[in-house]
C-alpha cells in the first residue's frame, strides 16, 4: 500500500492491524477510524489507532505506513468519526 493509495481512499485501512514500539516494548493494535478523509482539510488525514492495552493515538499517513501490518481482512469497525484530532499516544495511569 502506498502513501498515494492511502490518501486517495483513507478508509481502506480501517480495521487493519498495526504494531509499534513504545519504550522498547512492542504493542499491537488496530486502525479504528479516520478523523478526516480530505488531505487538504483541517491539517490533513489522521487515523485513530487503538492499541491492545486500550491506549490510543492519532497518526498521519507517514507514521501509519511504518506501523501497519500486512493485508488482513478489516474488522467490523466504524470507518469515519468526525473531528480533526492531532493528538499523540496518551499515557493512562495504572488502575488501582
Amino acid at each position: 500500500m502506498s502513501k498515494e493509495d492511502l490518501l486517495e481512499d483513507p478508509k481502506r485501512c480501517v480495521g487493519r492491524k498495526v504494531s509499534k514500539r513504545f519504550d522498547g516494548e512492542m504493542y499491537g493494535g488496530v486502525v479504528d477510524h479516520v478523523s478526516n478523509t480530505d488531505p487538504k482539510a483541517c491539517g490533513g488525514v489522521w487515523w485513530r489507532i487503538v492499541y491492545d492495552d486500550g491506549d490510543s493515538e492519532d497518526v498521519d499517513v507517514d507514521e501509519l505506513l511504518t506501523i501497519i501490518q500486512d493485508e488482513d481482512p478489516p474488522l467490523n469497525v466504524s470507518p469515519v468519526k468526525g473531528g480533526c484530532q492531532a493528538g499523540r499516544k496518551r499515557v493512562r495511569p495504572a488502575p488501582h
